[in-house]
């Protein structure tokens, strides 16, 4: 298998055939050459995809092949030369010199003794292994030592394993991934660079982290916690796994992304936007903070949830169901999109819009808008909720001791959906509106116009009208409703025994058709 020569060594391989593609080059045959040991294929006899094992056994250069080589040094000073093919280099002691070549090598430091000082992006990097140096040509990824490294970037796309120490990246240009990234590793990634950072487990960043460019974090399968509530500045994009993931936000704007699982999105400052509530998720908003989770199917909160900030939750357009009713505490703004959506609010003073919001693809930031019309159900369960769309098609219901204000109405005609066992309050735009609870199934209804001229019919229980401005029309329906007639000439269409009305100053009242 070997042929010897007087100023070089040729290794000929057959691959595939009986013999190993593991060599192991030793001292008994090439220690005394002074020239490269160069490994040579047959072409001939090829069989499929190789990768050699090179290790020499003293000082050496080697010069491996064009597939993929993993080529190892000695305790020595090494030339190790990858040529073309995706090649390997497992560093020894030594000042060595590792050139690729072609394609994407890597250079591995595993079995280093101490730590390592890696930067790719001089012209002849240079990697600092205790008193040695290493020369790193044509490298672009990296597998760091057992200890605290220290690993600078070049401008090509990197990929870097730091290791089991705490170690730190430096990312200054280029696409980068970080393989390994857990708590006690510090990140510098610089404007213009971008770096997918994967987190197996556990990542809570330091105050030393810092993003000016572009930076990523993916959890793992198994579930991870990725916390960056610490990190000194910059924005963050968090990406979940398959597994329950816990997502928590930096000081500025993020984006978070759960993937599969039930995933728990802490939210501490800034104003973050996650893409992906669904429910089983977890939603925590402190205070001075502002959350907007965009694009919701099916999202029913449970216990766990709560806000303390402000909480801005759009469902995705063709419909969707947004229930807080389980929810913890908090005032949220619950949006509807196109689609016949079910919205319910949760204990505390919630906001409910039917038609009204939608994403920018191009900066995936909310935008308030109307969308266009949809028939949505509005469930106000607790406290104090507010509906700022509310038109035909729409129904609400209503429980005992929670409050409804439904504001700038300009035409809602109620079907049997629609139910009141609490307050609901009902007010007109200043265009014109028309407002009737002829058809809704019981309660009581506080309806007050506008300054146009207004149709008012109330329900079958006891109805409170105010007409304000403009010439009002306003109808009872069964049982004893009040009327109060502030302003302008308003009419009554169906006053009878048991109803009142209060005429202020100025104000005109005719009331017609009455018959008892």
């Amino acid at each position: 298998m070997a042929r010897m020569m007087k100023r070089n060594i040729d290794l000929l391989l057959r691959v595939g055939g009986v013999d190993s593609g593991n060599v192991k080059l030793s001292t008994r045959n090439f220690n005394y050459f002074r020239n490269f040991v160069t490994i040579k294929k047959v072409p001939a006899v090829l069989i499929g995809h190789s990768i050699f094992f090179l290790t020499a056994c003293n000082n050496s250069n080697i010069k491996g092949t064009d597939d993929n080589d993993y080529l190892g040094g000695t305790s020595k000073s090494d030339i190790l030369l990858g040529f073309a093919g995706d090649d390997t280099f497992q560093a020894g002691s030594g000042n060595d010199t590792f050139d690729g070549g072609a394609d994407i090598d890597t250079v591995s430091y595993a079995d280093a003794g101490s730590n390592v000082i890696i930067n790719l992006s001089e012209t002849l990097s240079q990697a600092t292994v205790g008193d040695y140096t290493d020369t790193l040509i044509n490298i672009e990824n990296v597998i760091g030592s057992n200890y605290n490294d220290l690993i600078k970037d070049s401008e090509a796309d990197n990929i870097l394993t730091g290791g089991p120490g705490k170690d730190t990246f430096e990312i200054t240009a280029g696409f980068n991934t970080i393989t390994d990234l857990h708590t006690g590793d510090v990140v510098f990634v610089y404007s213009g660079a971008t770096l997918n950072a994967l987190v197996e487990e556990e990542f809570i960043a330091s105050s030393e982290t810092v993003n000016t460019g572009t930076f990523k974090l993916l959890a793992g399968d198994g579930g991870a916690h990725i916390n960056m509530r610490s990190s000194s500045s910059g924005e963050y994009t968090l990406i979940g796994g398959s597994g329950t993931d816990l997502l928590e936000g930096g000081p500025l704007d993020d984006i978070l992304t759960g993937g599969e699982g039930s995933d728990t999105f802490v939210i501490t400052s800034g104003s973050d936007y996650i893409t992906d509530l669904s429910t089983g998720d977890v939603l925590k908003v402190s205070s001075n903070s502002i959350a907007t989770a965009f694009n919701i199917d099916n999202f029913v909160a449970n216990h766990s949830t709560e806000n303390f900030g402000t909480a801005n939750l759009v469902a995705e357009k063709g419909g969707a169901i947004i229930d807080l009713s389980l929810s913890n505490a908090g005032n949220y703004i619950i949006i509807g999109n196109s689609g016949n959506d079910i919205l319910t609010g949760g204990p505390g003073n919630d906001t409910l819009t039917g038609d009204g919001g939608s994403i920018e693809p191009s900066t995936e930031r909310f935008l308030p808008s109307n969308t266009g019309s949809s028939n949505d159900t509005f469930y106000v369960m607790a406290g104090t909720d507010t509906i700022s769309d509310l038109s035909t098609g729409d129904a609400f219901i209503i429980s005992s001791g929670a409050t409804l204000n439904a504001t700038n109405i300009s035409d809602f005609i109620a079907t049997s959906l629609t139910s009141n066992s609490g307050t609901a309050n009902l007010f007109a735009g200043n265009d014109g509106a028309t407002i009737t609870m002829t058809n809704s199934t019981s309660g009581s209804y506080t309806i007050t116009g506008g300054s146009g001229a207004d149709s008012l019919t109330g329900g079958s229980g006891n109805d409170i009208f105010t007409g304000a401005d403009g010439s009002d029309t306003l109808t009872g329906g069964n049982g004893d409703d009040s009327f109060n007639v502030e302003a302008g000439t308003d009419t009554i269409s169906d006053l009878s025994t048991g109803d009142a009305f209060i005429i202020s100053s100025g104000a005109t009242l005719n009331a017609t058709n009455i018959s008892d």
